[in-house]
């Protein structure tokens, strides 16, 4: 590619970018550059036969995967969707009974007039009469809600136009009934570039244009701040979170909707903690919460709103921080965050050395039941009303596909309500836990994932996957291509490095901002242990990271090159310089730093992928992807990566670029895109790690 003179100036240093250019992404010169390393991955990946074989075993074990979501209660009814095999969306059923007479309301395949619509949540009304579902194009951040009457199976007229989710806050205000939502302004003029978003919370009273929707909540001299609306089961009070996306922690306003004329007020909390509400009980003015307010591992407290205390002395403690052991899992912020106030019963999920524990507690605090819970992802939370006596959730594991479990708070049974036979047997696969030290004596969790009777002898490759980032709990969860590289006599490990949430906020403060390197420090020392216990060796190493820990498992291969074999790297930020300048996702600042601070300038530029490359060293074969249309990591930073390392004309291992054509910051905008991705992905490791091919066609036989 070609190399520009361009220098930047960051507190006096000097910092060189020759592909800046690179930046005008649908330039024409950097368009014919993608066209081109569009096809030498395409001659590179037509050497391995076994592609088409991957190709096929991805799709089979993605097929009998398919998702089924959680149901949740509207009225007598449940709503649910759900993604058979074949399908490319999930479908939005009704049901009266679980399991009985189910009755389709949206199929995403084959309810839009135009193909490139795609169905992207729903919420339903708290009477089960209308559910609203949102509509989206392509990859693009906007949608549109609509409401479909569920008694006929219709569409109302009303079309919304929103930026984000899809999740609604359904209630009556003066009468009305409708519905609480975030919008961001004039559609058109975002679009065209003639205004920025500002969040703004609107009431929608159900059929009636979006003209005439009321603003409830704006604040112009506040921009960057975000709403999460909320409304209490009885139908009383709007419970609104408040997110400052360069802030750590956020605030809450409540507004009592039965008070004519009453405004959304503040509900006194310590800036910089989490408040995440729970539910209230009874129609009564008690709120309870999850907190981490002078509690890095996490309690439940309530206030009453009509108690007249100072400040922060409305708040009383109900469940204890570390109350029977371990973390609890609310801070989570992706996956994880399972908690529920349902049936008088207060239901949260706790992390005891990263497994799973379900802790049922009455409403005074004390301690009723407690349930070790499989290696696996909780999905969707815990889901369930005061008028009822379960919580359902969904749980995925490493050899287990998603599985929706309801538990009684009564009998304390615990029962699958939907489950989908993978015809694979889960007792050929091992799933271990084991524990490492990293570079300065910290103790860190690694699972381990790998067909039962491997042998130690160091000749089977890694695929190790870190993140470290945003308090995320990294456990296993059902992947159709990591079970595919395991038949291909791979391993699968998923260090819990610092950074993530796997033992509160201490554990997440020490990975980020000015302590990264300790997340990388951690990274590398998992290759390390899994080298000198003879799992694999340094050729068959693989580093694998993606979006926010796209910058970490690169910096580790170029760190420590003799410690890996390959690199896969997906939808990243790589160059740390400039990441918040290229971004429209604003909150990574709170994670990483700017370089516009000079002490965070000095470690950003210290890790920073794009910038620690050295001209003279051969690196490992690395594999980059990237969503051409991705927002939040812009592919520029694949490009500009890839470009410095393929500019060492001495090397000759590849560095090859994966662009997902169409894509936003995701693997693909269809399931057919997503596999051939992630088969591109394994059979590059085939060719570069020098695996024994494939040469099955099907798994047919094997199961």
């Amino acid at each position: 590619a070609r190399r520009v003179e361009h220098v930047d100036e960051y507190h006096g240093v000097e910092v060189a970018d020759p592909y800046r250019w690179m930046e005008e992404m649908d330039s024409e010169e950097t368009r014919a550059w993608m066209e081109a390393e569009a096809e030498l991955l395409e001659r590179f990946l037509s050497e391995v036969p076994s592609h088409a074989a991957i190709l096929e075993r991805i799709h089979e074990l993605g097929e009998l995967g398919s998702a089924y979501g959680v149901p949740v209660r509207g009225g007598d009814r449940f709503f649910f969707n759900r993604v058979e095999p074949g399908q490319n969306q999930p479908v939005v059923f009704v049901s009266e009974r679980l399991g009985e007479e189910d009755r389709v309301l949206v199929d995403g395949n084959t309810h839009f007039e135009d193909p490139e619509l795609r169905l992207s949540g729903f919420t339903a009304s708290p009477d089960g009469r209308f559910l609203a579902f949102r509509v989206t194009r392509g990859q693009s951040r906007w949608g549109i809600l609509r409401i479909i009457d569920v008694d006929s199976g219709h569409e109302l007229p009303d079309r919304l136009e929103t930026l984000g989710s899809a999740t609604v806050a359904w209630g009556e205000l003066g009468g009305r009934q409708g519905f609480f939502y975030v919008g961001h302004g004039n559609y058109e003029d975002l679009e065209a570039g003639r205004s920025e978003p500002l969040a703004q919370i609107h009431y929608h009273e159900v059929g009636t244009p979006q003209s005439a929707d009321e603003l409830v909540y704006s604040r112009p001299d506040e921009p960057s701040w975000l709403y999460g609306p909320a409304v209490t089961e009885d139908g009383r009070y709007l419970i609104v979170h408040v997110f400052d996306g360069g802030v750590a922690g956020n605030r809450v306003l409540y507004r009592d909707l039965m008070r004519r004329g009453a405004e959304l007020e503040e509900i006194p909390t310590e800036r910089g903690a989490t408040y995440s509400f729970l539910g209230s009980v009874g129609g009564g003015t008690k709120f309870w919460f999850y907190t981490d307010q002078d509690a890095p591992h996490g309690r439940i407290m309530n206030l009453d709103i009509d108690i007249d205390e100072p400040g922060l002395a409305r708040w009383v403690q109900v469940v204890p921080e570390g109350e029977g052991g371990g973390i609890m899992a609310g801070g989570s912020t992706v996956g994880g965050n399972a908690m529920s106030l349902t049936g008088g019963k207060l239901v949260a999920l706790y992390r005891e050395d990263v497994r799973g524990v379900l802790r049922v507690f009455d409403l005074e605090g004390n301690l009723e039941h407690e349930r070790l819970l499989d290696i696996g992802w909780i999905g969707s939370g815990f889901v369930g009303r005061q008028s009822e006596s379960e919580i359902r959730f969904s749980l995925n594991t490493f050899t287990r596909a998603t599985t929706v479990y309801s538990f009684d708070l009564e009998s304390k049974e615990l029962s699958p309500i939907f489950e989908r036979d993978l015809r694979i047997d889960p007792d050929d696969f091992v799933t271990e836990q084991v524990f490492y030290r990293s570079e300065d004596g910290t103790r860190v969790p690694m699972f381990i994932a790998y067909k039962k009777g491997l042998e130690r002898d160091g000749s089977h490759p890694v695929y190790m996957y870190g993140y470290g980032y945003a308090s995320w709990v990294a456990v296993p969860w059902y992947q159709a291509q990591m079970l595919t590289w395991i038949e291909l006599g791979g391993i699968y490990a998923m260090p819990g490095i610092r950074g993530g949430g796997e033992y509160g906020e201490e554990w997440h403060q020490s990975g980020i901002r000015l302590k990264r390197q300790n997340a990388i420090d951690d990274f590398i020392a998992g290759a390390e242990w899994l080298i000198e216990q003879g799992y694999t060796s340094p050729a068959l190493m693989v580093a694998n990271g993606g979006s926010a820990s796209g910058s970490l498992a690169a910096a580790a291969i170029l760190q420590r090159p003799d410690l890996f074999g390959a690199g896969m790297i997906n939808r990243p930020s790589l160059d740390m310089l400039r990441y918040d300048k290229v971004s429209t996702f604003k909150g990574w600042t709170r994670g990483f730093g700017s370089a516009e601070d000079p002490e965070e300038f000095e470690v950003l530029y210290s890790y920073s992928p794009l910038h620690i490359i050295e001209p003279d060293v051969c690196y490992p074969p690395i594999m980059v992807m990237a969503g051409e249309r991705d927002q939040v990591t812009p592919p520029l930073h694949t490009y500009k990566f890839v470009a410095t390392l393929q500019a060492n004309r001495e090397c000759r291992n590849p560095f090859l670029l994966k662009i997902v054509w169409g894509a936003g910051h995701s693997f693909g905008t269809t399931r057919e895109q997503r596999e051939e991705t992630f088969a591109d992905q394994l059979a590059f490791l085939v060719r570069v790690l020098g695996l024994a091919e494939a040469d099955r066609n099907s798994s047919a036989d094997s199961n």
